[in-house]
């Protein structure tokens, strides 16, 4: 299994303010205030995007976020998030600025406003490789890292998925290669009502896609059409979001 590195070619599905993994102040007109990691600690507010790391609120980024008040919305149709929130998901927080650390190896500290989440790919498994540390969900391939936590249907690793189990899985999609770079794994028995993918248009071909099924378009993709007896791909190269359902 791999560990997950920083790299400029894994993006979310939607467009987010900011670099994954990354803190940042939004500046009112007032300034000055201790540094957080060479960010301001002045201003009006903050926002971060990232895989939650701990619980007791959410940890994001080395930041502990008082989410009780907050309110939690899902990525995919802006509706309320009713879900609990999870070690391993990939959230957006807007908050309070942040608060640094009081002791050596304390804990810097925010109050969350605002979190958006959502997995990126649901499915059915197709096939598990686990010498290669991945599987391959709806024709598309999820790399497996060191840190991904499984969950669900007693899948506590890799090596306990197979054909059997549908997937909701969380994490960043590798642009480079198309693939699914998983932080989290949630997995059933029970077919879902519908299944999501993001992907390529040159990785669309391979999705295993039913053509009685019926196939539209997230509310943040413009360039995708619906499915006819004669589908319309976006150009190659683009990457879009699907949901389809059964």
């Amino acid at each position: 299994m791999r560990s997950i590195q920083s790299n400029p070619n894994f993006q979310r599905r939607t467009l987010l303010l900011g670099m994954v993994g990354s803190v940042v102040q939004l500046s009112g007109c007032g300034g000055g205030g201790s540094d957080i990691a060479g960010l301001s600690s002045g201003g009006t507010g903050s926002f971060t995007s990232g895989t939650i790391s701990g619980l007791g609120s959410i940890i994001v980024n080395g930041i502990r976020y008082d989410d009780t008040n907050a309110n939690k919305i899902s990525r995919d149709d802006d509706t309320s998030f009713s879900g609990d929130l999870r070690v391993g998901m990939v959230v957006s927080i807007q908050g309070s600025p942040v608060v640094a650390a009081t002791t050596a190896n304390g804990t810097a500290t925010a109050t969350a406003y605002r979190i958006s989440c959502g997995s990126e790919w649901e499915g059915p498994v197709s096939s598990v490789n686990v010498g290669a540390s991945s599987f391959v969900m709806l024709g598309l391939t999820v790399d497996v890292l060191t840190s991904t936590v499984f969950e669900g249907a007693a899948v506590t690793q890799l090596s306990a998925l197979n054909v059997s189990h549908f997937v909701e899985v969380h994490g960043y999609v590798d642009q480079t290669t198309g693939h699914l770079q998983a932080t989290r794994v949630e997995a059933s028995t029970t077919q879902p009502a519908h299944y999501n993918s993001v992907a390529w248009s040159t990785a669309l071909m391979a999705c295993n896609i039913p053509s009685s099924w019926v196939l539209w378009r997230s509310p943040r993709v413009k360039s995708i059409g619906w499915i006819t007896p004669t589908p319309r791909f976006p150009a190659v190269g683009a990457m879009v979001s699907l949901c389809v359902s059964r």
